[in-house]
């Protein structure tokens, strides 16, 4: 201002600055007190118009925020930030009509403004003009490619027509340059779960085609729920549709569960009239239990045998429970014990059966002793020689 003193316009200028440090920190009634002391002697009234408008703007009172942007509008008539503010404040009021008017101005006077596309863009959206929403959400992006909330709401009418690949891509890019950004990611993950859905939909009907079946599907966890509903007069095996379904469920793409579950319906009865849970990959066959080997153990060397016998038990519950892996390791554990417990009672028997046999050749001679008696004379063993004869 004209003849104020100098000193007075730097203090207000570090009002103005204190002002805008008290509205970032959401202290309104102090921000508002400082602006207003500073309005009066501030060089640039009308920048400190447009920081009272937006502080009424975030206070929600419309009105006030209006009354601030005019003024601004007053002091500098080509003020596009101004324009858009009033704008958002008419929004705010629902006075959409005079917000599309006041962003024109602003675009008028700068037209590569994106924050006023992305805000006509929502405002086109709303009022179910779809086109325009996009052309506004497209230039809003081609002027600042880091506007992730135009991203964001451009996925959703991407979504809103049927075009799920491009909004898949808006919101990869939102998360890829705001990992935080939750609204995105729980969209993408219903996204990409209703992606899925659909091409297990698909493939099973595709595969259940002679059949006649309307199919359902929840794939929310583990198991996977697959509803299949027939018609009255046509009955169906489930059991022999089991086969069919599981490369139909190999085919979706992402993490596959371990299960699944067929529930069949009849399509006027409000219960199901069969189910059944299955493994996605098809069972091998059980091992071998190799009770045999592990009863003769029992009877020749319990020591191994009764071991081999508690393997030979688990074998086919660990089968049952899905455990392949362990399965097999505990029927060749069982198996094991059993032949080493019958080598054993060989190997024993075997070294009975020689000493019996040294026993029975040579009765007079303990059965330890398995060397015969030496035939080698005295003086070849230490002896003097007998005398010669005369």
């Amino acid at each position: 201002m004209t003849g104020t003193p100098w000193w007075q316009c730097q203090w207000s200028r570090w009002q103005y600055r204190r002002g805008l440090t008290c509205l970032r920190q959401g202290v309104y009634n102090q921000a508002l007190t400082l602006f207003q002391s500073a309005l009066t002697t501030h060089p640039r009234p009308a920048a400190v118009y447009l920081s009272l408008g937006r502080l009424h703007l975030e206070a929600g009172d419309s009105v006030a925020a209006i009354t601030a942007y005019t003024q601004a509008l007053h002091l500098a008539p080509t003020s596009a930030t101004a324009y858009g503010q009033r704008g958002l404040a008419h929004v705010q009021r629902g006075d959409v009509i005079t917000a599309l008017d006041d962003w024109e101005q602003a675009l008028h006077h700068r037209p590569a403004y994106p924050e006023i596309y992305y805000s006509r863009g929502l405002i086109q959206a709303q009022r179910g003009d779809v086109d325009a929403a996009l052309a506004d959400l497209n230039q809003a992006i081609a002027l600042n490619p880091n506007l992730l909330l135009a991203y964001y709401h451009r996925g959703l009418l991407h979504y809103g027509q049927g075009r799920k690949a491009a909004a898949a891509a808006d919101w990869r890019m939102v998360l890829s340059n705001d990992p935080g950004f939750v609204p995105a990611g729980r969209r993408l993950q219903a996204l990409y779960q209703e992606l899925r859905q659909e091409a297990l939909a698909h493939a099973l009907e595709n595969a259940l085609t002679d059949y006649g079946l309307k199919v359902t599907t929840e794939l929310g966890g583990d198991p996977w729920v697959i509803h299949l509903e027939r018609p009255a007069h046509q009955p169906i095996a489930y059991p022999r549709l089991v086969p069919l379904l599981r490369p139909s469920l190999h085919q979706v793409p992402g993490q596959l569960p371990r299960q699944f579950q067929v529930i069949g319906h009849v399509d006027y009865r409000p219960d199901p009239e069969w189910y059944g849970t299955f493994p996605l990959e098809d069972a091998p066959p059980c091992p071998p239990s190799h009770w045999r080997p592990a009863l003769i153990a029992t009877l020749v060397f319990p020591p191994f045998g009764l071991p081999a016998l508690l393997y030979a038990r688990r074998v086919q519950e660990l089968h049952r429970q899905e455990h392949f892996a362990a399965a097999r390791l505990t029927a060749r554990t069982a198996r094991a014990l059993a032949l080493l417990g019958i080598a054993i009672s060989g190997l024993v028997g075997a070294s009975l059966l020689v000493g019996l046999a040294f026993q029975w050749a040579d009765p007079t001679r303990p059965a330890w002793q398995s060397r015969p008696p030496s035939s080698t004379p005295p003086y070849r063993r230490g002896l003097p020689p007998p005398p010669p004869k005369l």
